[in-house]
């Protein structure tokens, strides 16, 4: 009966004959829109027909193809496209399913406009919002098929194919990624084809005539895909993103976009994925691609990863990146930077280490650089609390030097408001103790970094190299408000760091870093020359310096003469920023004399002295006068009253360091009783107590008194000895018995005070030895605890 009813046009159902009456005789004439409309409202009003409708219209186009009729093909998608605009989403669920088919039959069919035309009717499908989404339809076909269309290589088509290619991508996107019944679009099984689909557009810029004002205009493939991928991360979750992050990773990997000389294409393309990531999901990129750092043991290609690394690890952070995922990013790359310290170059060669370590750093530097700063002082911290306690082999060396080196780049980018938030105690005890590290290069490194956070007012570069004539430097920050967290840092800190200093000067150093020094103290002094204290601090530090110079004999000759010439530099800086006429007439004064007399004594440093000249021995005029300098400023009215209440060096030379002798040394070391009982010294020996003078020898200890010692007494000396002796022998042996008393009597003390002399000898030995009994007893002691701190205290 069908068979009859397909042949007699009255006897079709109503919706076939409107169908077939939307197609010309002709397929040129195109749609028949009136028909067309008689067709929309038949099936607007009567919806369960829909299905129906469409599956004779995928019918009829069916044929057409099979016929090659592409004509007739067009005007079968117009009204498929019509109805399906038109209709309530309510009654599409069955019509759509007519539609993908056709879609999908245009897509098999070798005809490229075929192809292009199956693209943008599913963009248009791809654009209507459904009520209730279809759980059971699946798109692989359409992702495997517009994937290829992507790497279409006719050369005719190739362009639009691609376009088209993306296109339908775009609509299969749209569809998927918000739909939570829909097919799972993040599936790898679809990723690894979208992916590379859209980054082989991305890369694959056709040359074009820019002139042309057609071609600036129009889409591009390769400006389709950039956009798309960046919808496409736009669109990613957490859950979501890693499924993006791992095709683009292969293939950047197998079109080796690493070793590409400027790594543009491969900076592009993770550029756009951070700029279009969510910010709070930026981090998952960074994390993945350091983790990429581990699927390679190269050294070279690791620096190549890095080196895209550097390029976008800052896009996305600011003020409102926070959280425990900055420190895990900061820990991570310390982890990294740790592992080349173990001596595994991954076959790389030094030279790709010493890259890879320059791109971590560079990359550490712009992300930290985009952090607040109270996150920068926090990451410094954290970086010092990576330093090895113990220098013990090469390998901890060479990591203190490369976590000093991250945490420069750190310094380098923060910003230093007050210096009690940037130089906290947990900062500044560790970097301090550092500082005292024998390695010249660690030495220079920290005073870098405290150079780089001391410098406010941007004086570095004019204090880089010692001078007698600050004054015309043109210095700024002289005249700068001094708040109150500066005052406190001066008070609290500052000579504990200027104590440190002094420590290390004690001990052998280069002129690069006594010239850092230089430049450390000079910047904490123009940072701090408004206070009083800090002017104490620095004439302590200058006075130890010429101390250290002056009897430190382990030093060389040339250290010693830049010690010299350091403590007149600063003497200088110092004059010049109190301003007193007093102090800078006797400081020209001083450099004037150096300048006649002791030129080894005044900057530059320099390796190449005179060898006759002696350091052991210099002109007392010369020497920097400690009391003038207080005299100078106590009469311009600066208070020095503090200065005579430091724990700092005895004026002799041989307890300047009188401090650093604790309890547990002297508990340690014995007290010697002959020196206290000898006669003709006195028992309250001031050798180790500070602030007041040791009492000089009586005898004379010159070239010339030991000359006499070695050559013996003179003939003449002889002949006057023995003529004493003589007279001696005669008298006692002549003169009578009470000649001989008055005569023996004559110079001796009174007897009374003959015996307190005794007396007092025999209590201080008893003294002596009672000292000596409670040393040793401490020493012994097993548990020294349970004397100073009763059982009752202790828990």
């Amino acid at each position: 009966m069908s068979g009859f009813c397909g042949c007699c046009s009255p006897l079709k159902p109503r919706f076939k004959r409107l169908v077939d009456d939307i197609f010309p005789p002709v397929a040129e004439d195109g749609l028949v829109k009136s028909k067309m409309e008689t067709l929309t409202y038949y099936a607007a009003t009567s919806p369960e027909k829909l299905d129906r409708i469409g599956e004779y219209l995928a019918y009829r186009i069916g044929r057409d193809i099979s016929r090659q009729r592409q004509g007739f093909v067009l005007i079968g998608m117009e009204a498929m496209d019509a109805l399906l605009k038109s209709c309530h989403a309510q009654s599409l669920n069955l019509y759509v399913e007519s539609f993908l088919k056709t879609v999908q039959r245009l897509l098999e069919s070798p005809e490229p406009e075929l192809e292009i035309l199956a693209s943008e009717s599913f963009l248009k499908f791809s654009q209507i919002e459904e009520d209730t989404p279809s759980y059971h339809r699946t798109y692989d076909f359409f992702v495997d098929r517009f994937s290829q269309m992507c790497h279409a290589e006719n050369v005719e088509f190739q362009e639009r194919l691609r376009t088209s290619g993306l296109l339908g991508l775009n609509g299969v996107i749209r569809k998927t990624v918000n739909e939570d019944l829909a097919e799972n679009i993040w599936d790898p099984k679809h990723m690894d084809k979208i992916i590379p689909s859209l980054l082989y557009n991305i890369h694959t810029n056709k040359e074009e005539d820019s002139s042309s004002a057609a071609l600036l205009e129009s889409q591009t493939p390769s400006k389709m895909a950039d956009q798309l991928l960046r919808e496409l991360v736009k669109a990613t979750s957490f859950s979501t993103i890693k499924s993006v992050l791992l095709p683009v990773l292969v293939h950047v990997d197998n079109h080796r976009l690493w070793e590409e000389h400027n790594q543009t294409r491969a900076v592009q393309v993770f550029e756009a994925i951070m700029y279009s990531i969510q910010p709070d999901l930026s981090y998952i990129v960074i994390d993945r691609l350091m983790g990429h750092l581990d699927t390679t043991s190269a050294a070279k290609k690791k620096s190549q990863i890095a080196s895209v690394l550097a390029k976008i690890i800052g896009i996305g952070v600011g003020d409102s990146t926070v959280g425990p995922s900055v420190l895990e990013i900061i820990n991570a790359l310390l982890k990294h930077l740790k592992k080349q310290t173990n001596g595994n170059t991954g076959g790389g060669g030094a030279f790709y280490v010493q890259q890879y370590h320059h791109a971590l750093l560079t990359a550490l530097g712009e992300y930290v650089s985009r952090l607040p700063d109270f996150q920068m002082v926090e990451i410094m911290t954290f970086i010092l609390s990576k330093v090895p306690s113990h220098e013990a082999n090469a390998s901890d060396q060479q990591l203190l030097q490369i976590m000093l080196k991250a945490l420069y780049c750190v310094a380098e980018k923060y910003t230093s408001k007050y210096f009690t938030t940037t130089f906290s105690p947990q900062f500044l005890s560790p970097l301090l103790r550092i500082l005292s590290s024998p390695d010249q290069e660690v030495r220079l490194m920290v005073l870098q970094i405290l150079q780089t956070l001391v410098d406010r007012h941007d004086n570095l570069e004019k204090l880089s190299k010692p001078s007698l004539r600050p004054a015309n430097l043109g210095l700024n920050g002289l005249s700068h408000k001094f708040n109150r967290a500066d005052q406190m840092f001066t008070q609290k800190t500052l000579f504990h760091v200027y104590n440190t200093f002094k420590k290390v000067l004690e001990e052998s150093n280069s002129n690069e870093v006594l010239e850092y020094m230089y430049t450390t103290v000079a910047l904490l002094v123009m940072e701090t020359s408004n206070s009083d204290d800090g002017t104490v601090y620095l004439l302590d530090l200058i006075v130890c310096i010429q101390n250290i110079a002056s009897i430190n004999l382990a030093l060389s000759s040339e250290n010693r003469f830049a010690l010299h010439a350091l403590a007149i530099s600063l003497l200088a800086l110092l004059a010049s920023t109190v301003n007193i006429a007093e102090l800078d007439a006797y400081v020209d004064r001083l450099i004037d004399a150096r300048e006649r007399r002791a030129i080894h004594m005044l900057p530059p440093f320099t390796e190449d002295y005179h060898p006759g000249l002696d350091p052991n021995t210099p002109d007392e005029s010369l020497l920097i006068k400690e009391e003038t300098i207080k005299e100078a400023l106590t009469n311009a009215g600066k208070n020095l009253q503090k200065m005579d209440s430091l724990p700092r060096r005895q004026n002799s030379p041989h307890n300047y360091l009188w401090h650093e002798n604790t309890i547990g040394d002297a508990q340690s070391r014995r007290v010697s009783t002959v020196s206290l009982i000898s006669s003709g010294l006195d028992v309250d020996s001031t050798s180790s107590s500070p602030g007041i003078e040791k009492k000089p020898f009586n005898e004379e200890v010159s070239v010339a008194a030991f000359r006499k010692v070695l050559e013996g007494p003179t003939s003449k000396e002889k002949e006057e000895e023995e003529k004493i002796q003589k007279e001696l022998k005669e008298r006692f042996l002549n003169d009578s018995f009470d000649n001989i008393l008055e005569f023996a009597t004559e110079d001796s003390p009174p007897l009374h005070d003959a015996l307190q002399n005794i007396l007092n000898r025999v209590s201080l030995f008893s003294e002596a030895k009672k000292s000596d009994h409670d040393i040793y007893s401490i020493m012994k002691d097993p548990a020294p605890y349970e004397k100073i701190f009763p059982e009752l205290f202790m828990y």
